[in-house]
């Protein structure tokens, strides 16, 4: 009898044992679990915090950028715009140089009329000739009116190399037009090499802005051009 006492007895409390390593367990296994969602709070929250502070330390040139407005597009130059150079439709620029008296005669002073500028040389015979035919449209379109000048004037460049070759022929000539201009050493110029003349006479024809309306044309022809401009 004792002993099934004792037998019972020893049971039981392996039985109690046993139940209480159990729990320990699995209160165990609880806190573990606890602890694991704890820690994936945790880091879900530390990843968050971590995507807010990228975003908070983005550049604030990137972050302009997103609300920054689309450039307008630059205007479009015109093509109708005027430079300045020695082809047909540009401003010629100006000119200045001294007259047989040593005066300065600039080629803007015959603006707001056609004028025919014109390079030559006093020994040149071809360029005698032509200026013969210049003169004679001097003489007859001088006081005309046309679309796009108000009168016709003549500026002429001599290239000689001798200043007094020139003025004889002047004098000799009797040119009636007053812009009578000379050029000492005339190839190296660089005004003179801008008009990009190679051969003599050099003509071109400006409006009453000083625009290139014709070049390189011969005496003959002046006379056709000025008609083609003259108010009807």
């Amino acid at each position: 009898m004792k002993r099934f006492f004792y037998f019972t007895a020893i049971v039981g409390f392996l039985a109690f044992m046993i139940s209480c390593t159990s729990e320990q367990n699995n209160s165990a296994d609880d806190a573990q679990a606890q602890t694991n969602n704890t820690e994936n709070v945790a880091n879900e929250a530390q990843a968050n915090n971590a995507n807010t502070q990228v975003a908070e330390n983005k550049p604030a040139a990137t972050q302009s950028q997103v609300n920054k407005p689309k450039p307008e597009s630059a205007p479009a130059v015109s093509s109708g715009e005027i430079e300045v150079g020695n082809e047909i439709g540009n401003d010629l620029g100006d000119f200045e140089s001294y007259d047989p008296d040593s005066v300065i005669r600039r080629m803007s002073d015959s603006r707001g009329k056609l004028t025919l500028m014109v390079l030559w040389n006093s020994l040149c015979g071809h360029c005698v000739i032509e200026n013969e035919k210049y003169k004679a449209a001097w003489e007859q379109y001088h006081d005309k009116k046309f679309v796009n000048g108000d009168g016709f004037e003549v500026y002429s460049i001599a290239l000689d190399k001798v200043r007094t070759t020139w003025i004889e022929m002047l004098e000799e000539k009797k040119y009636p037009w007053a812009y009578n201009v000379y050029v000492l050493d005339s190839w190296k110029d660089p005004e003179i090499r801008f008009f990009g003349i190679k051969n003599l006479p050099g003509t071109f024809l400006l409006d009453e802005d000083g625009i290139v309306l014709a070049k390189k044309f011969t005496g003959d022809e002046l006379s056709g051009l000025l008609e083609g401009y003259l108010k009807k």
